[in-house]
């Protein structure tokens, strides 16, 4: 476990910067446009290409990328070099024909993926709808060749690639910005020609031919039924999710969808640059720890892992939901972004954050099953997930409108991560000991005094300048989270964790 704790702050620390990067457009499109139903329309018609190309990297990442590293690692050059031009050409042939039937067909493709949208975001999407389905292969060639990148070792231009994406993106929508619609459209596609074009010529440089092979490698088909299926439907069902949710956000008015969105990237940020980093680095940390039958010493870094996802989800929660509304009119609100938009975003961002530690939990005992071997299970789980995110998004969402889908969600997560844990527990054996309960009890009370010293603030040091105000909210959340670190079973101090 001391080795994985500093590779997961290097990878943490560096998803952190990225995406803080990532949110200057973010910022740049609240400025310009708000929420409504342009941003809707946009995001609306973002789904069908984001799914293909979600399943596409999926696919490059479960069938073709171990085998490429294999072949490598054997001496198979040249053979690694022709399954790397096949998994290019057809990911972007394979997007390219959905996008090409997504226009044929677009009347059919606009109700499904608007049906119960106001007729004020229809309308919008007509005019965005056909352009944005063609960045599906632009998406699926930036993304599978960042990962073809990181199995060359090229880690650091395979992640600077999207920032690229995001200065050129930025700067075409600050030029373009009285065009409307045409600035968001084109923007993004900008960005992803950037992006697309960087991650070539690094390919390039890496002494990877990039030529079009079209005929099927013969290790592939034995290899994708072996390992890539089951991975492949969880990828599938789990960008059905995210399509799913936005839809049914669509029908609790204009506005919903974008709202979704801005809260969605706020609590991603924490998902992709310290849940999904770490869990890149635990990946294998377990599989080691598997192989080698060193059963007790898995459970006891489970044990910690846990403790340490429970202070960061609890704490998260206190965070958001006292400084996550000033944070959110800090950030957001100017321009087209009004106070009822920055209050919306916050209610969302904080039903979200309700369900982190459903996910990260879910995330990282989705990584030992992933050591196991077993991925059926993590197939089953997703197929659960997709079917409690429907069923509560549609019973909440009228009462409680995009606030409801996104309580929805957490909610789900929360029924899956007991789902998982069960499963765990079932094949390793009891993982929480009662020092785990103690501790889980002593951050709830930890956090709910945190909280209510920080909602009284205001109170005590009025008058004082809000950003004041919200700096010291944080820190009595943070120092509270710090000394429960402290304890027993993470035992960490601020100099240990500058030290790993």
């Amino acid at each position: 476990m001391s080795r994985v704790l500093p590779a997961a702050r290097t990878v943490v620390v560096f998803g952190l910067v990225l995406q803080a990067a990532g949110f200057v457009k973010v910022l740049v499109v609240a400025n310009f446009f708000g929420t409504g139903a342009l941003l809707d329309a946009y995001y609306l018609a973002l789904i069908i290409p984001t799914f293909a190309a979600g399943v596409a990297a999926g696919m490059m990442q479960t069938s073709f990328i171990a085998s490429y590293v294999t072949a490598k690692s054997r001496g198979a050059i040249e053979a690694a070099h022709r399954l790397a031009g096949f998994a290019l050409t057809w990911s972007v042939l394979a997007l390219a024909l959905v996008a090409l039937l997504s226009m044929l067909g677009r009347d059919a493709a606009m109700g499904l993926v608007a049906l119960g949208a106001k007729t004020e975001t229809r309308l919008q999407l007509q005019q965005v709808f056909v352009p944005l389905v063609w960045t599906a292969p632009l998406l699926g060639l930036a993304d599978c060749g960042a990962m073809l990148l990181n199995a060359e070792g090229r880690f650091s231009l395979a992640a600077c690639a999207p920032l690229l994406n995001a200065a050129v993106g930025t700067l075409v929508l600050a030029l373009w910005r009285d065009s409307g619609a045409a600035a968001l459209v084109w923007s993004l596609v900008a960005g992803l020609i950037a992006q697309a074009a960087m991650v070539l010529l690094a390919i390039r440089g890496a002494r990877v031919p990039l030529r079009p092979v079209l005929s099927l490698p013969a290790a592939l088909p034995g290899v994708f039924a072996a390992v890539a299926l089951p991975v492949l439907i969880s990828t599938i069902l789990g960008n059905v999710v995210l399509s799913i949710l936005q839809m049914i956000s669509a029908r609790a008015g204009v506005g919903a969808v974008s709202s979704m969105a801005y809260a969605s990237r706020l609590h991603n940020a924490l998902i992709q640059a310290v849940v999904l980093s770490a869990s890149v680095v635990l990946l294998p940390h377990f599989a080691r720890l598997n192989a080698e039958g060193r059963t007790v010493e898995l459970r006891e870094n489970l044990e910690r892992v846990f403790a340490a996802a429970l202070l960061f989800s609890i704490g998260s929660v206190a965070l958001v939901a006292v400084g996550g509304p000033r944070l959110v009119a800090i950030l957001l609100q100017r321009g087209s972004f009004t106070a009822a938009d920055a209050d919306l975003v916050s209610a969302v961002w904080l039903a979200l954050t309700t369900g982190l530690l459903g996910a990260t939990w879910s995330i990282f005992l989705a990584r030992l099953f992933q050591a196991q071997h077993r991925a059926w299970v993590i197939a089953g789980m997703t197929g659960v997930s997709v079917v409690l995110n429907v069923l509560l998004a549609l019973a909440l969402r009228p009462p409680l409108g995009v606030i409801g889908v996104a309580l929805a969600n957490s909610l789900a997560y929360l029924v899956v991560m007991g789902l998982y844990h069960w499963r765990a527990r079932h094949t390793l054996g009891p993982i929480l000991s009662r020092v785990t309960l103690v501790f889980a009890a002593k951050v709830l009370a930890g956090n709910l005094a945190a909280y209510w010293v920080a909602s009284a603030a205001p109170g005590w040091l009025y008058p004082i300048a809000p950003g004041w105000l919200m700096c010291l909210q944080v820190a009595a959340v943070v120092i509270v989270n710090v000394l429960l670190a402290r304890g027993a079973p993470l035992r960490l101090t601020p100099r240990a964790v500058l030290q790993l």
